[in-house]
C-alpha cells in the first residue's frame, strides 16, 4: 500500500527505503528516471541516491520511470511506475479515473469531472494524495502565506523561550522574506529569486532549467530552504513539546501538512516540462497587500524541445487581487512583438484596465516590446476552467471520472 488514500497503478513497484536513504527524501518528491541493470541485479537513480529496485516488478532495463516518495505510518517507500501506459491497459485509467473522482469529491469540484483529466500530466502518479494535491491548485487559491506565517510565528514564539535555536528562527525568517512579495513592486523581486538565486537573467535559468530536464530545479530555488528547515522542525522534540504544552500542536501540524501538499502540487504540475518547455511557479504574498494570489505559467513555443526563446514564448498571470477582482492576463510573445490580454471578472475593473490601456502599452514598450496590442475583456472567474483550457496544448492523459 502507499498510503492512505491512494490508489496505484497496478504494475506499480512498491521500493521500501530505509537507513541514510530516508534523511534525503520527503514524501510527495516526483523523479523521472530510467531503470538500469548491473549483472540481475536493477536499480534507479533518485536525485544523487541509487535505490536498488526488485528484480522480479516487471520492470525492465532502460525502461522509463517515475518514483515518487509516498509515506505510511512511519515507512516511507518508494513507488516506482512505467510511463507512457499504453492505452489498451485499462488498469491506469481506471484507477486514475478513482483517484480523480476522490480528489475532486474532496476539493467539492464534481462539477468540473469534465475539465479535470486536462489538468493531469502524462507521467502524473496515480496516488490520490498526488492527484489531489495537483487538481488543487487549481480548484481553490490556497492558505499558504498564512500557513507559513503561522509556523513562523510559533517558532520565534519558540526561539523566545530557549526551546529551539534562535539561529533556526532566523533562517526560517529569512526564508520567508525570499519566499514572500509584500507589495506589488515585490512581484518581480519574488520572481526573480524563485528563478534565480544565482545572479542570471530570468530568462537564462528558465532556459538552463528547462534544458536541464529536471522536475525541481527552478521550484527548488523558491521552497528548497522552507522544506529544509520545515524537515528540522518536523522532528524537534522541544519544539513539539513546547506545542503541545501551549496547545498549538494540531494546529502547527495542520499548516505543515497544507505546506507540504501545496508544494508538492507545484513539483508535480512541473511534470509538464517533460513534454515542452514550461514552468509553474505560485508565488505567496504578505497580509496587507492588494495581489493576494498569483500563479505563473511559462510556456516555450519550440514544440518538442526544452528551450525557452524570449522572443518567442508565452506567460499567463493568474491573480487575485483586493481591487480588481480575479484577473487571467495572457502576455503572448512572438517573433518579438507582443500581445496582452486581459480577462477579468469585475465589470468596473474591465473599465478601469481599459481606461489605463495607453499607459500599459507604454510600459510594454520601456520592458522591449514597442506596439504592443492589448485586450480586455469581462470574465466568468473560473480559473479551474481556465487553467484546463490552457493545458489543451500537451497531450491529454485518458482519464474516465
Amino acid at each position: 500500500m502507499a498510503g492512505a488514500g491512494s490508489v496505484d497503478f497496478p504494475s506499480a513497484t512498491l521500493v521500501r527505503l530505509e537507513g541514510s536513504v530516508t534523511s534525503s527524501l520527503r514524501p510527495g518528491q516526483v523523479f523521472q528516471t530510467t531503470v538500469q541493470a548491473r549483472g540481475d541485479a536493477l536499480s534507479i537513480q533518485v536525485g544523487a541516491l541509487r535505490i536498488p529496485i526488485p528484480a522480479d516488478g516487471g520492470l525492465q532495463p532502460g525502461q522509463n520511470v517515475t518514483a515518487q516518495v509516498v509515506q505510511e505510518g512511519q515507512v516511507l517507500q518508494l513507488q516506482v511506475s512505467p510511463q507512457n501506459v499504453p492505452a489498451g491497459d485499462s488498469g491506469a485509467p481506471a484507477a486514475l479515473g478513482t483517484a480523480v473522482a476522490t480528489a475532486l469529491e474532496t476539493l467539492g469540484m464534481l462539477h468540473a469531472a469534465d475539465l479535470a483529466p486536462r489538468l493531469l500530466p502524462r507521467n502524473l502518479p496515480t496516488n490520490g494524495a498526488a492527484v489531489r494535491d495537483l487538481l488543487a491548485l487549481f480548484a481553490a487559491w490556497d492558505s499558504l502565506a498564512e500557513d507559513l506565517d503561522a509556523v513562523s510565528s510559533a517558532l520565534a514564539r519558540a526561539a523566545a523561550a530557549g526551546v529551539v535555536p534562535r539561529e533556526l528562527a532566523r533562517a526560517f525568517a529569512e526564508a520567508l522574506a525570499r519566499l514572500f512579495a509584500s507589495d506589488p513592486r515585490d512581484f518581480d523581486r519574488v520572481l526573480r529569486q524563485a528563478a534565480s538565486r544565482s545572479g542570471k537573467s530570468l530568462a537564462a535559468r528558465i532556459a538552463a532549467a528547462a534544458a536541464s530536464g529536471t522536475l525541481e530545479d527552478l521550484l527548488d530555488e523558491l521552497s528548497a530552504d522552507i522544506r529544509a528547515l520545515a524537515a528540522q522542525l518536523r522532528e524537534h522534540e522541544g519544539l513539539g513539546r513546547f506545542l503541545r504544552n501551549a496547545g498549538e500542536e494540531t494546529a502547527f501540524r495542520e499548516a505543515m501538512s497544507r505546506i507540504h501538499a501545496r508544494f508538492s502540487g507545484q513539483a508535480l504540475q512541473n511534470l509538464r516540462s517533460f513534454e515542452q518547455p514550461y514552468l509553474f511557479l505560485e508565488l505567496p504574498f504578505g497580509a496587507g497587500s492588494p495581489i493576494t494570489h498569483a500563479q505563473v505559467h511559462f510556456f516555450g513555443e519550440e514544440k518538442g524541445g526544452r528551450r525557452f526563446d524570449p522572443a518567442n514564448a508565452t506567460v499567463i498571470l493568474d491573480l487575485a487581487t483586493t481591487q480588481l477582482g480575479s484577473l487571467w492576463i495572457s502576455v503572448k510573445i512572438t517573433q518579438g512583438h507582443c500581445s496582452c490580454w486581459f480577462r477579468v471578472d469585475r465589470p468596473a475593473a474591465v473599465k478601469a484596465i481599459e481606461s489605463a490601456t495607453a499607459d500599459l502599452v507604454d510600459s510594454l514598450a520601456d520592458a522591449g516590446y514597442p506596439g504592443a496590442k492589448v485586450r480586455v475583456e469581462g470574465w466568468d472567474g473560473d480559473r479551474f476552467a481556465a487553467a484546463a483550457g490552457l493545458m489543451r496544448r500537451f497531450r491529454p492523459f485518458e482519464a474516465s471520472v
